[in-house]
């Protein structure tokens, strides 16, 4: 999915979610792009728009993080 969350904490009663570690970090301006590797190898990548200079609970690398999408943001291709 496109629509890929990431943060510090599991996510409330999320059903899609996952925990990983940041290895990489993009700060492109205006939106930030973190790559997450899993567990079990597999990355996610997920990104964040920078609507404030300061975040709350900001990540870095090596810090360990939760990816999660909606369930109605996936789409399963069959062709």
């Amino acid at each position: 999915p496109e629509k890929i969350k990431i943060s510090s904490t599991r996510p409330a009663g999320a059903v899609n979610a996952i925990e990983g570690e940041v290895y990489d970090i993009a700060y492109l301006g205006d939106m930030t792009v973190y790559h997450v590797r899993l567990d079990d190898g597999h990355v996610v990548r997920a990104s964040t728009m920078n609507a404030a200079r300061i975040t709350e609970d900001p990540l870095s690398w090596n810090d360990r993080a939760w990816v999660s999408f909606r369930p109605d943001a996936g789409v399963v291709l069959t062709r």
